[in-house]
């Protein structure tokens, strides 16, 4: 019961279709408008088409069924493609020599698999709310709104909900299958992306090996704070205030870092906590919540695209693959936005100072800031929700219910948030410690050879790459001087500078091995370990899921039957109750009034837990009740009782078996909403 909800073969078989068409769409643009590589064509068109689809999809899903928008959407991405290779003579259209990339596909496979299997057995980074987004989407809710309050928009980053929802609308596969099939395609296509952009940049496959290696395992280094004097390691404890689950891993820093991480839906193995950080995330091999890999996977996609001179349907689609990254990761978008903005503002003041028209800002540059601006503003998201909201504060002075957006604030003194380990302050020399274990190697390679080497790939003329490394470069003192919603989220936005510090990192890294004498090499050697030990044992500690599999740490077999016979064939407004509130809504694909955010519940919902009073549920806005063995046994007599009253009906069961008697049962409460029902009816 983990693969295929629908049980028919047929609906694989199509969504294979529909991923031959973007596919072949993309593989078309790649080779005719923007003209890449034949050693790139492929891998490239596939990042492209997926990119094509999901921005179309997004488009098309407000007008028509979801259904038919991905299909509509697939033969769009095909069709542009054939457009742009339309005055060509068909037999041109494309080369076999694209096809030559075969070691490239056949470890996008591999690498695909391998996760795919990681993931069956994981749970992990917040499944409580990706699962039901992916769930209430596929089942029509879109633009999705509050998984958990129906009546508010949802300020989020849903494009990978969006894809994975189309493997199950159109593949007929279960949420978290369909969630972790996607998830394990963008993490290795992605690789394969950035294996063909280190080629490109070391002409060397070591190099674009190595690479590689780098991106996918490079992180922070917490664990080199076991190496500091135990009164060192002590005072620091004593200084910092834990966070999330660094806070529910043990009660202090010096405690965890011996301790495994306390996390739910982790592998059999636990994760050590020492190999985490708060400030740099996990690495790309851990990149399993709501965006995903994705961020890498735009980088590196649009470093590959960039042209010195642009044609108007190439300015046009890198546009648009600029402005839907917006909707996987609305703040590397921005970061990019920045840098190119800074970087287009600076040379017309440049031009201006010295009236010369000696280094002219590129009218196409311009253009392509401004369309794919228009495009996240308008697309959907985090983005476009800001700006509704603002828009109303000023038309009428109130603002639209939403959720998912947390807001800036200036703080100072300045400090290096982390999202474990809280505000490290510039004014404690041990947090300065601390945040540089965090953060890992990358933020020396930044300071003093990857803002160089990007700068003079400005001044050369590649704005791209060197308006990601000044965007990396402002974003990350923004994050000082700024918070964005909760710790965790401002800690994302530094996260996203050593991230693209770390994907420069690795082309400045092959530079200087390259022409270094062995001292030189061997200090980078050494710095390159340190950045990679981490993600290292991260993936060996994955490798124990393979066998362990899992529906979600909150989900059973009995889940998936009432999913497969149930999922999105209640009444569209149905709410269903459960005690958990996110469960109900994966397996129905109905969104639930229970919550004011991600984490807080409202105090009605958890007084109705309290309760499982079937008729205040009713009465409180809920059609259904969903019940486990858990909640039944903790029921009394009169409680019990309830259940038994005309107005409640059964409507499915499904049990494990009579040894451990676990059950699941859905009600129909809808008729104990009249005003004439008691409790002695």
């Amino acid at each position: 019961m983990y693969w295929s909800m629908s049980g028919r073969v047929i609906d694989v078989l199509l969504f294979g279709v529909l991923l031959a068409f973007l596919w072949t769409g993309g593989w078309l643009l790649a080779r005719h408008v923007f003209r890449l590589r034949t050693s790139e064509r492929l891998i490239i068109g596939l990042a492209l088409g997926l990119i094509l689809f999901v921005f179309s999809s997004n488009i098309i899903a407000r007008f028509a069924d979801l259904r038919l928008s991905y299909w509509l959407s697939a033969g769009m991405v095909l069709l542009a493609g054939m457009l742009a290779a339309r005055p060509q003579p068909i037999k041109t259209w494309f080369s076999m020599d694209d096809l030559q990339v075969w070691p490239q596909l056949i470890g996008l496979f591999l690498i695909m698999v391998l996760f795919v299997f990681i993931n069956r057995g994981l749970a992990i980074w917040d499944d409580d709310f990706n699962l039901p987004l992916t769930s209430t989407i596929a089942a029509g809710d879109f633009p999705p709104h509050f998984i958990f309050d129906p009546a508010r928009r949802y300020a989020f980053h849903y494009g990978i909900h969006l894809f994975a929802a189309s493997l199950m609308r159109v593949g007929g596969l279960f949420p978290w299958s369909a969630l972790d099939i996607t998830k394990s395609l963008v993490i290795a296509l992605s690789l394969v992306v950035v294996w063909s952009l280190y080629k490109r940049w070391t002409r060397s496959s070591v190099g674009a090996f190595l690479g590689a290696v780098l991106v996918a395992f490079g992180g922070g280094a917490r664990w080199l704070l076991l190496l500091l004097p135990d009164a060192w390691l002590t005072r620091l404890s004593s200084e910092l205030q834990l966070l999330g689950s660094a806070a529910t891993t043990g009660p202090d820093l010096a405690t965890n870092l011996s301790k495994a991480w306390s996390i739910s839906g982790g592998p059999p193995v636990d994760f050590p906590f020492a190999i985490a950080s708060g400030i740099f995330e996990t690495p790309t091999v851990v990149q399993l919540a709501a965006r995903g890999a994705f961020p890498l996977l735009f980088a590196a996609t649009l470093l590959l695209l960039w042209r010195s001179s642009w044609s108007r349907s190439g300015l046009i689609l890198f546009s648009i693959v600029l402005g839907a990254s917006a909707l996987f990761a609305e703040d590397l978008t921005a970061l990019i936005l920045i840098g190119l903005m800074t970087v287009f503002l600076v040379r017309c003041w440049h031009q201006r100072r010295n009236r010369s028209k000696k280094n002219k800002p590129s009218s196409p540059i311009l253009w392509i800031i401004l369309l794919s601006g228009l495009i996240v503003l308008l697309q959907g998201g985090v983005v476009t929700e800001i700006a509704r909201n603002a828009l109303n504060v000023v038309t009428d002075g109130s603002s639209q219910a939403s959720s998912g957006f947390g807001g800036f604030r200036f703080h100072w003194p300045p400090d290096i948030i982390s999202a474990h380990l809280g505000a490290l302050k510039f004014s404690k020399p041990l947090h300065w410690l601390a945040a540089l274990a965090e953060m890992g190697p990358v933020i020396f390679f930044a300071a003093f050879f990857v803002s160089p080497w990007a700068w003079k790939r400005l001044r050369s003329g590649n704005w791209m790459l060197g308006g990601m490394g000044l965007g990396a470069l402002i974003v990350f003192f923004i994050a000082i001087f700024f918070q964005y919603g909760v710790f965790r989220d401002t800690a994302r936005l530094m996260a996203d500078s050593l991230f693209v510090w770390l994907l420069f990192g690795g082309i400045v890294f092959w530079y200087m091995f390259s022409g270094s004498g062995w001292l030189v090499r061997a200090i980078l050697i050494v710095l390159f370990l340190i950045t990679v030990i981490s993600g290292i044992l991260f993936l060996g500690y994955e490798l124990t899921a393979i066998n362990a599999p899992q529906l979600s740490y909150y989900l059973q077999g009995q889940d998936a039957r009432m999913a497969r016979d149930l999922w999105d064939n209640l009444e569209d407004e149905a709410q269903v109750f459960d005690r958990f509130a996110y469960r109900s809504v994966v397996i129905f694909g109905r969104a639930i009034f229970a919550r004011e955010s991600l984490y807080a519940s409202i105090p009605e919902w958890n007084s109705l837990v309290g309760s499982y009073d079937p008729i205040r549920i009713a009465k409180s806005g809920y059609s259904y009740i969903y019940m486990d063995e858990l909640v039944w046994r903790k029921l009394g007599a009169d409680q019990l009782a309830q259940y038994d009253l005309p107005c409640v009906h059964l409507i499915q069961e499904y049990a494990q078996n009579k040894v451990d008697g676990q059950f699941r049962r859905l009600y129909d409460v809808q008729a104990c909403n009249r005003d004439n029902i008691d409790k002695d009816s």
